[in-house]
């Protein structure tokens, strides 16, 4: 007699299945015993052997960690990544630990991978920046205090980011900015005051005049006359860093790496014409905050640490790109958000107006930097444009063989991951609104709300932090606030550690966020006092969301956005 088909059929298909099965079984068998042992962080079960987590992580990593962390709460979890054994640390007070330790978990092996992959360092001058490994602070890492003064990368760069991001470089910096910006913004004729330009993208109309301005501020007056394609190969290689990160082959991602050989080419040409154009033994020249050969002074400063550790030049076009892509890439993005985020609002496009205008010196765009800084709804708006648009997943290694952290021991072989996104994205912490009678929240976390970090005083439902009794949340709406109301608010981030960390945290805390903060305010400001802006369908409008599949900063819009401008008679 024939075997039976269906038969056939049904051993066929446990052999297929039983391997994912057993696999299950197997990891969550390991995970009990771990879990309960208390020895180190257990694995999280898996489906597929060999491969563990990789699949659900790279198709989109911050949906499968959040979707961890709702699961399994704070616990510190191992994770298999490719060849990779990671432990995700959730976010909350552990990371908060983090932060308050960088002696203990540092964030260079984060910085070499970025480094390497991102930015294609040569292997010689990576080889030199693995050798130092006397942290960042002044104070060389124990055990490492006979490494030559002069090759200490890390805090070389750390050192010149923090005192030249801050104070009279800071301000020279931004200005220069405002100024740059200003005058593009003036110089857009096709803009008229009878009339609307309708524009396709309203995106590509806010980055590529902050994008140049920036560039200007930053590296002086000459980059678009020597690379004029800088602004496409900029965004083209923007857009292939997820690839990059990966560490995609070039012959299976041959667009992603001739975009970064573009952007690389055109960087090299700014710095081979500052180099034979500075006059480095002017000392009142390399003295100055801003000129428009090489720009700012951090750019001049950075240039000299890179000879002072014996980097060669062949890498100088890597690292500056480095920085050149971090100042812009995520606040040029938060910018639209912030833009977007009040053409869509009820009435908070009028509020912030009314705000920055107080700032403005006279009828013209002359801008009182400090003041306009200081505004309380700009503030909310500028933190909430981080909160919902910011993802990217940092990584610390224990400097220490015994390094304790929520529970368990880490050594110097561990790699601690966290990320984000999904501690911008915790519905449990975050204040969500108010609750409507079918019980959806008012302003979910996946949501832009420019009010998010601001509490009033007579609104207990306001305030960042969601509060422990939800019956505060399901009182009748306050009236229609105005610009009055957010004069009396207050801005709120106490609280929020662990939870909001834009810009990494403690001493190893951005460098760059203060001119970030500045250029973001200033651009919102300027637009909203340069032109009107309608938006051709607010209904599309209001579908865009950030794009997770291009997650590493802030996320780039996942569709064009058309708006009507007009310029204001001023």
């Amino acid at each position: 007699m024939a075997p039976s088909t269906d038969n056939s059929w049904g051993t066929i298909l446990l052999l297929i299945v039983s391997p994912f099965v057993l696999t299950w079984l197997y990891t969550s068998i390991r995970f009990n015993i771990e879990a309960k042992s208390g020895s180190k962080a257990p694995t999280l079960p898996y489906v597929i052997p060999f491969l563990g987590h990789s699949i659900p992580f790279f198709i989109n990593s911050d949906k499968f960690l959040r979707r961890v962390r709702e699961q399994y709460g704070s616990l510190p979890l191992q994770l298999i990544v490719g060849p990779n054994r990671w432990t995700y640390i959730p976010h909350g007070q552990t990371v908060h630990e983090v932060f308050k330790s960088p002696k203990s978990a540092a964030n260079k092996a984060m910085q070499l991978r970025v480094l390497s992959n991102l930015f294609d360092v040569p292997d010689e001058d990576m080889a030199i920046l693995e050798a130092d490994n006397t942290g960042f602070q002044i104070i060389p890492a124990p055990g490492t205090e006979n490494f030559p003064h002069e090759k200490r990368w890390f805090h070389h760069n750390h050192s010149n980011s923090q005192s030249l991001l801050q104070g009279k470089p800071l301000f020279t910096m931004t200005q220069t900015f405002l100024d740059k910006y200003t005058a593009r913004l003036q110089k857009k004729h096709e803009i008229q005051h009878d009339q609307w330009t309708e524009v396709p993208d309203l995106f590509g109309f806010v980055q590529t005049d902050m994008l140049r301005a920036a560039m200007e501020a930053m590296c002086g007056d000459h980059v678009y006359e020597l690379a004029p394609n800088f602004d496409s190969n900029y965004w083209a290689f923007d857009a292939a860093m997820p690839t990059l990160l990966k560490q995609v082959p070039r012959w299976l991602a041959p667009k992603a790496w001739a975009a970064r050989d573009k952007i690389l080419k055109d960087v090299r040409a700014w710095l081979e014409y500052a180099d034979k154009h500075f006059d480095w033994d002017n000392q009142e020249l390399t003295g100055t905050e801003w000129e428009p050969v090489y720009g700012s002074r951090l750019m001049r400063a950075r240039q000299e640490a890179f000879r002072l550790t014996g980097q060669t030049k062949n890498a100088d076009p890597n690292q500056q790109l480095g920085l050149i892509w971090a100042t812009n890439s995520n606040v040029i993005p938060a910018t639209f958000y912030s833009l977007l985020g009040l053409l869509l609002s009820e009435n908070l496009e009028a509020r912030i107006t009314a705000e920055v205008d107080s700032a403005f010196i006279g009828t013209g765009l002359n801008v009182d930097l400090p003041k306009l800084c200081s505004g309380k709804l700009l503030t909310s708006v500028y933190l909430e444009s981080l909160r919902y648009s910011f993802g990217i997943m940092l990584i610390r290694v224990p400097t220490l063989d015994n390094f304790w952290l929520g529970g368990y021991a880490y050594g110097k072989k561990d790699t601690l991951v966290y990320s984000t996104w999904a501690a911008h994205h915790d519905a449990k912490f975050w204040n969500t609104g108010r609750i409507s009678a079918d019980g959806h929240a008012e302003h979910s976390v996946d949501s832009w709300w420019g009010e998010r970090f601001l509490e009033y005083p007579d609104d207990p439902a306001s305030g960042p932090i969601r509060k422990p009794d939800p019956e505060v949340y399901r009182q009748a709406k306050m009236t229609t606030r105005d610009a009055k109301d957010d004069q009396h608010a207050t801005v709120v981030t106490a609280g929020l550690a662990g939870h909001f960390y834009p810009y990494g945290g403690g001493s190893t805390i951005c460098p760059g966020r203060h001119f970030a903060k500045q250029e973001l305010m200033a651009a919102v400001a300027l637009l909203l006092r340069t032109f009107e802006f309608q938006l051709v369908d607010p209904a599309a409008a209001a579908k865009l969301q950030p794009d997770v599949g291009s997650a590493f900063g802030t996320m780039m819009p996942d569709r064009a956005v058309s708006a009507r401008i007009r310029r204001r008679r001023l």
